[in-house]
């Protein structure tokens, strides 16, 4: 029967490393690793900076193309409607005007006067407090203005809700 069975502190040779040194240089290493990654990740999600306008100025003279919100209209920021009879491509064009602006090139009021023009004369139909109260204040409108704020709006698709579909199926002359 051997005298020691287990290895001594004394058996070990200097310069090899104990498993403490070894745990610890994994754990640095796995560390680093997750630092990288976390480091691309934020790279490849990162959001625009605000100095990222500056770098396509809005349009000082009229030799240069306005903006897609913008329409030839002096002192107008959003687009007139399409002249179209089909609802869906109304409300596709109505959604599109309503969630795109450009507080570096167009007032709040001019913004407004834009939208106003999508509103129908009819008084039974129009709600212009509902579309208007979706357009910041004059005052917020101001602070996204000092920080160039802008945004555009893409419309994927439009289609009736089933419920109106269905309502208009048991009635159809409810609607004319």
């Amino acid at each position: 029967m051997p005298k020691n069975r287990f290895p001594s502190a004394r058996g070990r040779r200097y310069g090899a490393p104990s498993s403490v040194l070894r745990r610890a240089s994994i754990g640095g290493i796995v560390l680093a690793v997750l630092l990288a990654v976390a480091g691309l990740a934020a790279y490849v999600t990162r959001a625009e900076s605000p100095a990222a306008p500056k770098a396509t100025p809005a349009p000082a003279s009229s030799s240069t193309s306005p903006s897609p919100a913008a329409t030839t209209h002096a002192g107008v920021a959003v687009g007139a409607p399409p002249r179209t009879t089909d609802p869906i491509e109304f409300a596709k064009g109505a959604t599109k005007v309503l969630w795109t602006y450009d507080t570096r090139s167009f007032s709040q009021t001019e913004h407004l006067a834009g939208l106003k023009q999508w509103m129908t004369s009819e008084k039974k139909y129009a709600d212009w407090k509902s579309v208007s109260d979706q357009v910041p204040s004059p005052v917020l409108w101001s602070r996204m203005h000092d920080n160039g704020q802008h945004a555009g709006a893409t419309v994927g698709e439009g289609h009736f809700p089933q419920a109106f579909k269905t309502a208009l199926a048991q009635d159809p002359g409810a609607i004319t």
